[in-house]
């Protein structure tokens, strides 16, 4: 009889053991690696490579992935944030650039967290996890722009040349001799540093003249970490004088949208940087992204200047939608684009933790059951004896 009732309780609890341990694996696997399936099946509907590739240039848009340094984590918590982080980072690159399969991968700046406050022996080591994360392959060009993380320019900490020579060491596109200009097919990009508080001067201009000079392609992106058509319409009407943009790509505000300046035409019909008399404050159609949507526009249209702004795809900077923007730039001027959204983070955070924590209740009360019933069993045999 004492047998067969500690059989069936031995029975009892391996069943509510397998069960904790199903359950964990499940989590694993649907926070790991289900749910970024289940995102993927639910992305944007974007053509397959041409066979005639030389007709189109595919685009992975990465904004502000901001690498988690040392500097602003917990001692004893931040290894396992940075492995989170990069995680993270890892899966979502991985899954965008197989659906993509892009010709070319544009980094939009704050690549890292600490980058502009980083010691060198720090900083050699976060170069290494983000190669770690974003593998390239050799024959996928890159374009690299830093922003205010990676060189300073915001705040009150000022854009540093020795951390611009830092970043530009590291980050380098190659098989191109100019730092500025980058050229891929028919699309030659343009890479801009023009960040809040700056003004078109004359430095500023002539830098961008001389890249516009060496720049020969078709179509012209400029590429700039912070946004173009947030400034005041006397600093972005310049800036499409001199450099005659097919378009703007930018990020740092960590939100997908669409900019359309259709007065800005005037610009580049004319050439010079005088908004329509009848306008001074053009206005902007502005389309906030926050679905699978394939937006669609004619570059050589005649109908203005648009600015894709691309959301961070690091769950870090405090907002709720995460994803890489994918273009698909055609030859005569056709642009797709859409966002490829990815899984929120920190719901599937909180589940380990209500599942630990749940866990670990469950096991305080089965220990303190056990206690008192062989306590209790304990006392009434003494009684009998």
């Amino acid at each position: 009889m004492r047998c067969s009732r500690a059989m069936r309780k031995f029975i009892h609890d391996l069943t509510v053991f397998r069960i904790l341990i199903l359950v964990a694996f499940a989590m694993v696997f649907y926070n790991e690696y289900f749910c970024f399936a289940w995102c993927r099946l639910r992305w944007a509907s974007i053509p397959t490579p041409t066979r005639d590739k030389s007709s189109e240039l595919r685009l992975l848009l990465v904004a502000d992935p901001q690498l988690v340094g040392f500097r602003d984590e917990s001692p004893w918590f931040g290894f396992i944030t940075r492995w989170d982080c990069d995680r993270y980072l890892q899966s979502g690159f991985q899954n965008a650039f197989s659906y993509v399969r892009p010709d070319v991968v544009v980094f939009l700046g704050d690549l890292l967290d600490e980058g502009s406050v980083a010691a060198d022996h720090h900083y050699v080591t976060y170069i290494d996890r983000f190669k770690s994360i974003f593998q390239v392959p050799s024959d996928v060009q890159n374009v690299f722009i830093h922003g205010d993380n990676d060189v300073g320019g915001e705040s009150f900490q000022l854009k540093e040349q020795a951390l611009i020579d830092r970043f530009n060491k590291y980050f380098t596109e190659a098989n191109h001799s100019s730092n500025s200009v980058v050229h891929s097919k028919f699309v030659d990009f343009l890479k801009l540093s023009f960040n809040f508080g700056e003004t078109f001067a004359a430095k500023m201009k002539e830098s961008v003249a001389q890249m516009t000079r060496e720049s020969s392609a078709p179509l012209r992106v400029v590429c700039n970490h912070m946004g173009i058509f947030v400034r005041p319409p006397t600093e972005y009407s310049e800036l499409i004088a001199v450099a005659r943009p097919s378009m703007f790509i930018s990020a740092h505000s960590h939100k997908a949208a669409v900019y359309h300046c259709k007065e800005c035409q005037s610009i580049l019909d004319t050439k010079t940087p005088s908004m329509p008399s009848y306008d001074s404050n053009p206005r902007l159609n502005i389309t906030s992204i926050s679905d699978n949507t394939v937006f669609e526009f004619d570059l050589n249209g005649g109908r203005g200047v648009i600015e894709l702004a691309v959301p961070t795809c690091s769950y870090r900077m405090g907002v709720n939608k995460i994803g890489y923007g994918v273009a698909i730039l055609g030859s005569g001027g056709h642009l797709q684009y859409a966002v490829l959204w990815l899984p929120s983070r920190y719901p599937l955070l909180y589940s380990y933790l209500v599942f630990v924590v749940s866990v670990s209740v469950l096991l305080v009360l089965w220990a303190l059951v056990l206690f008192f019933r062989e306590n209790g069993a304990t006392k009434l045999k003494a009684r009998l004896i």
